[in-house]
């Protein structure tokens, strides 16, 4: 291999590793009065135990569950009052997940057992229809995996996909590079969120002037804009505006509805396995309230 490939295959590998350290694989929901997220705890802790946080009105935020395991993530999903995640643990040569549902105390039944996950099956969003199939998807397409066979294909769309969420009404949220889509689940279009992405004064971190996460509620829809370091909402009027910008050093990762307020987590730019990625969880309903804030 000649000397110009491999200096591309080590920034290729440098600039995964930096996004890697950045920000933990993961997402946010809501179940009844609990909005649960993903992150790591102990947060001091460089060998990346994946956690699930809660937060309600009642209580401060706090782990609800912690992996055993480490260098792994949980990607969430909620469906009616049940929380689903799947835990996925990494090393340099593999990727393994499983697939659990999780109570609302902690207590873990386990759908499906380790396999080896070559798709990364949800980092780019999960749904399930039954526990024996998950709708997950992996850019540039949407598949389905039934439980212990190989993944397929299910959703033909025109353009490129990122990123769904399953909203209200069983509808789908696919988001593209620079557009959003309201969907049925066959993939039929009901509403088109046009250019969503902004001409930048400064390059984006790791040059992704891109939307990191979206999600859908009565006719707005809420962005995570990592390119901008902002969170906007598009109300029903297709009017937009910036509901919080990120201080310098951190970048908007993921977002909810939660009783029609808005949920917003951010986390602390990392760039050493030695420093912190330290969170910032906000709620926005017409003001900026701190939820879960922690500065060193």
């Amino acid at each position: 291999m000649d000397s110009r490939k491999l200096r591309w295959i080590a920034v290729a590998m440098f600039l995964l590793h930096l996004e890697a350290l950045a920000h933990p694989t993961g997402n946010m929901v809501v179940v009844g009065e609990n909005v649960f997220w993903s992150y790591t705890a102990p947060i001091d802790n460089s060998s990346h135990y994946g956690c699930i946080m809660v937060w309600s009105n009642d209580h401060a935020p706090k782990v609800l569950l912690q992996s055993a395991f480490p260098s792994t993530d949980y990607i969430l999903y909620a469906k009616e009052d049940q929380l689903y995640a799947i835990e996925r643990r990494h090393d340099d040569l593999r990727n393994d997940s499983r697939l659990l549902k999780v109570g609302l105390d902690g207590a873990v039944v386990v759908l499906w057992p380790w396999f080896q996950d070559n798709h990364r099956m949800g980092e780019g969003g999960f749904y399930i229809n039954d526990q024996e199939h998950v709708v997950f998807a992996r850019y540039p397409n949407v598949y389905v995996k039934e439980k212990g066979k190989v993944p397929y294909k299910k959703l033909e769309f025109h353009e490129p996909i990122n990123r769904i969420r399953q909203v209200e009404n069983q509808q789908l949220l696919v988001l593209t590079v620079n557009d959003c889509y309201l969907t049925t689940a066959s993939g039929r279009v009901l509403k088109r969120w046009r250019k969503l992405i902004k001409k930048l004064d400064k390059p984006a971190f790791l040059g992704r002037n891109t939307i990191f996460d979206v999600d859908y509620f009565r006719g707005e829809l809420l962005l995570a804009y990592w390119g901008n370091r902002t969170f906007d909402l598009i109300n029903s009027k297709g009017e937009r505006k910036t509901v919080q910008s990120c201080p310098i050093g951190d970048l908007p990762h993921w977002v909810a509805f939660h009783n029609g307020a808005a949920m917003l987590f951010a986390s602390k730019l990392v760039l050493e396995a030695e420093e912190l990625p330290l969170p910032r969880l906000w709620r926005y309903d017409s003001a900026i309230t701190d939820i879960w804030v922690i500065n060193e």
